[in-house]
């Protein structure tokens, strides 16, 4: 954050509309789902440095708590008995040390995306059972999600709350009207609690499979004027989709000279 300081005009949501066709470097910083960390890490050292981010927040996290599969799936594979290495639907897992690992639940993630919702039914069972692990209880994630008074007192410090569905689902794989329901569901959720109206979303998943046309006409409906993807580029001087805003990932195995040339050289990493 210190060197996006440095060497960027770090924007918030509301500078959004201003800088469309302003030549400049950029940044918006933004972060999905609503961990607990976003409270306790994230807004200490944005609010010392006096920049601003948006916080997308899935709504059920906040309310009922719980792991999502992803976690739960990395829970899995960490927590495996079997050895350095397993199979498992035709993928072959290395598991002998923590770099590995990483690229064994990298390996499940891309499974488990590209299934249908019924072939994701057991999936989480057979991989335990398959390395030897076990589920991952409901304690395990108790303190995984912010509260409302988190998000209230990040708000109040001058952070943007936006939408990130009721339940985390993948908008196109439903109806325009139920995806309308988790859109609007979450940002009433969010304006009762925060006292504000939600304005900007993003997609849970972030592909560009993940929303559609439908997804379009639901945002507008619930009056959503930005809505961001997460599949990587950035917006050049022209050429915008407010319901496609991109985003390049910033994952935990970027090293700092990765994130520094990937922010610095944009057009190379997009």
């Amino acid at each position: 954050l210190s060197f996006l300081k440095a060497n960027f005009d770090v924007v918030g949501f509301d500078d959004i509309a201003e800088i469309e066709g302003k030549r400049g470097r950029h940044v918006q910083i933004t972060f999905d789902d609503g961990y607990r960390d976003n409270h306790d890490l994230a807004f200490p050292v944005l609010s010392d440095l006096g920049l601003s981010a948006t916080f997308f927040v899935c709504t059920g996290f906040i309310d009922h708590g719980g792991v999502p599969w992803w976690d739960e799936l990395a829970w899995i594979v960490n927590h495996s008995q079997i050895g350095n290495q397993a199979s498992f639907r035709e993928l072959d897992l290395r598991l002998a040390d923590s770099n590995q690992r990483l690229s064994a639940v990298r390996q499940l993630n891309a499974l488990y995306d590209g299934l249908t919702e019924q072939e994701r039914e057991g999936l989480l069972d057979e991989l335990a059972q398959a390395l030897r692990s076990k589920r991952c209880g409901q304690a395990d994630g108790a303190s995984l999600w912010m509260t409302w008074d988190m998000i209230r007192a990040m708000h109040r410090g001058g952070m943007t709350i936006g939408g990130h569905t009721l339940n985390h689902v993948e908008l196109s794989r439903f109806s325009e009207p139920d995806q309308l329901i988790e859109i609007t569901g979450s940002c009433q959720r969010i304006q009762s609690e925060v006292g504000a109206p939600v304005r900007t979303f993003s997609y849970p998943y972030g592909t560009q499979h993940s929303f559609n046309n439908d997804t379009r006409l639901a945002l507008a409906n619930a009056g959503i004027e930005y809505a961001y993807s997460y599949s990587g580029g950035y917006q050049g001087l022209t050429g915008w989709d407010r319901y496609d805003l991109k985003r390049t990932p910033v994952e935990a195995h970027h090293s700092p000279s990765f994130f520094r040339a990937m922010l610095s050289l944009p057009k190379l990493f997009a």
